[in-house]
């Protein structure tokens, strides 16, 4: 279990560089979010809000590492072809297929709460900047209007998205019980719902996009390797420890992963179900977008969804890496980039998550898709 310690240091300094605006529970603002939100309004989206890890940001991660620090008020995450797929986010590409705006605050590495699973950036030495603790904020501080007190964006044509899990379940946290003593995997999810409810009260938000948690136990990280065409990969860049926290056990990684996916993408369903059906965020719509479903459909059938030169590959990665760190890596079959499921041993390729966006750019159109489920 963790210290608390550098978590809170970790908030004060984030809130610090932040200088928060604040819209809540302004009856003036509030006046203009009683709309209520339907599933026909969908198609009405001019902005897409985005939170998340790896698997959306951009280059938000790469501003703190080059600066030190949080980006300033304001500050617009500008787009980028050398993301963690490879290539272009999901929220990028489904912006661009739809004509959206897209404000991205998604922080590479982050987590729902430091406050529940940190995980140590040595760039900064500090913990990974987190949802609660620093994207939702930063996001409150660049849309509240210093002359009104409000926020910026109108609630009828603005989605937001989080997208957050893949570290907060990861080796170095829920996965190898380094959470904080006495949190658990409610306490995560409990999180992500906060958030919601946090945009819902300060930001007058009405639509939103849950996305559930990726097939972690597909991944080569996470997979035992036991099936003979994934490859055990002992040590890794993302989760050093592996090898030693499991004592070498593929199959207890890869069933235990399985585990906590499966779990919180049932607390996810059955909350978001709750949440409507109780009228906790009256007037709002929550699409459920099965990252979970997808991706294990490009797994077992890579012919109907990759676009690349055979051989497909839904097992191995671009990126190999020989050694449990960033040295002596290299590109395999790089320019058949768009036959892989995975970019590297945890993050999907361009090629999946160009999937993701062309589902969500659906739902941001109006039409349906087997992967969301728009709970009104």
């Amino acid at each position: 279990m963790r210290s608390t310690v550098v978590t809170f240091l970790t908030v004060v300094t984030f809130a610090a560089q932040l200088q928060l605006g604040d819209a809540s529970n302004n009856s003036s603002c509030m006046k203009g979010y009683t709309a209520k939100a339907t599933k026909s309004g969908w198609k009405n989206i001019q902005t897409l809000v985005s939170f998340g890890d790896s698997y959306t940001d951009e280059s938000r991660l790469t501003y703190f590492g080059e600066h030190g620090h949080a980006p300033p008020v304001g500050w617009i995450a500008p787009a980028s072809n050398n993301t963690f797929s490879g290539g272009k986010s999901w929220a990028r590409m489904a912006a661009e297929l739809t004509g959206v705006k897209l404000d991205n605050y998604a922080v590479s590495g982050g987590v729902c709460s430091n406050n529940l699973t940190p995980r140590i950036w040595q760039t900064i030495m500090q913990p990974f900047p987190s949802v609660a603790e620093y994207e939702v904020p930063a996001f409150l501080a660049d849309h509240t209007s210093a002359e009104t007190g409000c926020i910026d964006l109108n609630p009828a044509t603005t989605a937001y998205s989080i997208w957050i899990g893949t570290n907060d379940l990861a080796g170095n946290a829920f996965l190898s019980d380094e959470h904080h003593h006495g949190k658990t995997v409610t306490d995560y999810t409990d999180c992500v719902f906060a958030q919601i409810k946090s945009l819902y009260d300060n930001a007058g938000a009405r639509y939103f996009i849950l996305q559930n948690i990726a097939p972690l136990d597909l991944s080569p990280l996470y997979n035992s390797g036991t099936d003979g065409d994934h490859i055990y990969i002992p040590a890794s860049r993302y989760y050093p420890t592996k090898a030693r926290d499991f004592l070498g056990n593929g199959t207890k990684v890869e069933e235990k992963m399985k585990i906590l996916v499966k779990t919180t993408n049932d607390i996810f369903k059955y909350r978001a179900i709750a949440t409507i059906l109780t009228k906790e965020l009256p007037g709002a719509t929550i699409a459920l977008f099965d990252s979970h479903s997808l991706i294990t459909d490009i797994y077992n059938s890579p012919a109907e969804y990759l676009t690349g030169p055979p051989p497909l590959n839904v097992t191995g990665m671009v990126v190999q890496c020989p050694e449990p760190n960033f040295n002596g890596c290299y590109n395999y079959r790089d320019k058949d980039r768009n036959s892989f499921l995975w970019y590297d041993e945890l993050h999907p390729s361009e090629a999946t998550l160009s999937i993701v966006a062309r589902e969500v750019s659906k739902l941001l159109k109006g039409s349906d898709s087997p992967y969301v489920k728009i709970l009104t």
